[in-house]
């Protein structure tokens, strides 16, 4: 057992409330306690690559933290990964065991040699026998991207710790000791900038299920649930993504309701919008805008108290350096990963990996994500165009669910919308136009039936729009639209 710079020995055996799960805890000491009995209990099985799949709960973190205390190579299994992405990642990584808590849905998944009960935890045993060497591997994170295969991340533990006691330092634990985690356990962001965070800052960390905040289902989200979530467990931090924040907004502003005892909502994942922002501000809520990837090990830059700037993602924290190339990507160095799991990527020469967004630097230091590299929109009349910072736009109002934005060397800009009002969407888009320049304006929309989702491939399992996919899927819409009105300014609907 690796433990000497270990996690576990970060934290401080007291009688304070550590986790806390559908009304049952655990303090600190006996969480260290738990995971010190359960790492002992792994390392004599003799397994060094281990799944774990199940729903948020403390058999959930204890089994996390107790393979981190073993030296083992551990790989989060998300309940929202299709079965054909549990079973790649599964073979990828070459499993040897999956950790299961208490759920039906993967054993059909696997071809399970034997298995045996331990504690609450069903232990599958697999045929395989890894042939590819991991060095210094603690943590196997795959991440979805734009395809249908994810990919796996390699993270050492002392990343993860750093990029932990970075953020720890941000978030002033005297402000308040309640975490409580939204998103799943099986995601980093949730998994190291929000619990292991919250560990080191001696916080209580509460566990809800997933459908005790709303987000049980594939695709939906009962934003009631996770306000109620936020309220009832006097939530003094948490995370979330734009796309929750928007819907929490939306619910506060039409219920008039408030969150008294929120002192840090941290919001990451893609680009936040300006005006949701706004309103964001104006129920009093403390926002602060981050940025982070996989490849670095969670967060890169977040936005603190007394030190933040609209608009802006914040300073790197102190694990990060980030400095902008010629071409304007972002680049960054510090905690990074170890590489891909069976591909050779690695970073550049000067030890720093090419995140592919486009961003700026102010004078200050506060970084600016413009939009990404790939997906950056050159306008025939020779204007760069991030459809990031449009689609944001679009989607502050209740009448624009999901928008696509495109235009590529076309005079004129296009989105693909999908709206429960017409509308409404074009009288929206029409007053959201006037707050936009001229060649950053949608002058033509196509209004899709039906909602981009995982199922019909046009989200990625995080949430992000697949452009390329959206983009074939209309591409006979959008061919009419370029070839028939080119020269027409008003918006029309397709």
């Amino acid at each position: 057992m690796e433990n000497n710079t270990s996690f576990l020995s970060h934290l401080e055996s007291s009688d304070k409330v550590a986790l806390e799960h559908l009304g049952h805890c655990l303090t600190y000491a006996e969480l260290i306690d738990r995971v010190s009995k359960m790492a002992q209990y792994l390392d004599s099985l003799g397994c060094k690559r281990l799944g774990l799949y199940g729903d948020n709960s403390l058999d959930w973190m204890i089994a996390d933290l107790a393979a981190l205390e073993a030296g083992l190579t551990l790989v989060p299994l998300p309940m929202f990964f299709s079965d054909e992405q549990i079973q790649h990642s599964i073979e990828q990584a070459q499993l040897e065991l999956i950790i299961n808590i208490s759920d039906e849905r993967v054993r059909p998944l696997l071809t399970v040699n034997h298995s045996e009960q331990y504690q609450n935890y069903e232990l599958l045993y697999l045929n395989n026998k890894p042939s590819i060497t991991l060095k210094n591997t603690h943590k196997i994170t795959y991440t979805s991207g734009s395809t249908g295969r994810p990919k796996g991340a390699c993270l050492s533990e002392r990343s993860m710790i750093s990029v932990a006691s970075s953020l720890a330092k941000i978030v002033n634990p005297d402000a308040g000791g309640t975490h409580v985690c939204l998103l799943p356990l099986s995601t980093l962001l949730e998994n190291v900038a929000g619990v292991y965070a919250a560990l080191l800052n001696k916080l209580r960390v509460i566990i809800p299920p997933q459908a005790d905040v709303g987000l049980s289902g594939s695709s939906s989200l009962e934003i009631d649930k996770m306000y109620n979530s936020l309220l009832t467990h006097n939530a003094n931090t948490a995370i979330m993504t734009p796309q929750l924040l928007q819907v929490l907004v939306f619910h506060m502003e039409k219920n008039n309701l408030t969150l008294p005892e929120l002192n840090f909502l941290a919001v990451g994942g893609s680009k936040l919008s300006a005006h949701t922002m706004a309103q964001a501000k104006a129920l009093n809520l403390p926002i602060y805008e981050g940025y982070g990837l996989s490849e670095a090990c969670s967060v890169v830059c977040c936005n603190e108290p007394n030190n933040e700037r609209k608009g802006s993602i914040g300073k790197p924290l102190a694990h990060a350096t980030l400095k902008i190339a010629d071409d304007g990507e972002i680049l960054v160095t510090g905690s990074l990963f170890n590489g891909y799991l069976g591909l050779n990527e690695q970073p550049n020469k000067d030890g720093f990996w090419p995140t592919g967004d486009l961003g700026r630097i102010d004078d200050d230091g506060f970084v600016y994500i413009v939009g990404r590299k790939k997906n950056l929109i050159i306008s025939s009349f020779g204007r760069n165009i991030a459809p990031e910072w449009i689609e944001s736009e679009l989607t502050t109002t209740p009448s624009i669910l999901q928008a696509a934005v495109f235009g590529d060397s076309q005079a004129f800009l296009t989105a693909i919308i999908f709206s429960p009002d017409p509308t409404q969407a074009r009288e929206n888009l029409n007053d959201i136009n006037k707050r936009l320049p001229d060649y950053a304006q949608v002058k033509h929309v196509i209004f899709s039936q039906t909602p981009f989702t995982k199922e019909n491939q046009l989200l990625t399992e995080n949430g992000r729009i697949k452009r390329h996919n959206i983009e074939h899927a209309f591409c006979e819409e959008l061919a009419i639209v370029y070839q028939e009105n080119t020269h027409k300014e008003e918006v029309n609907e397709h």
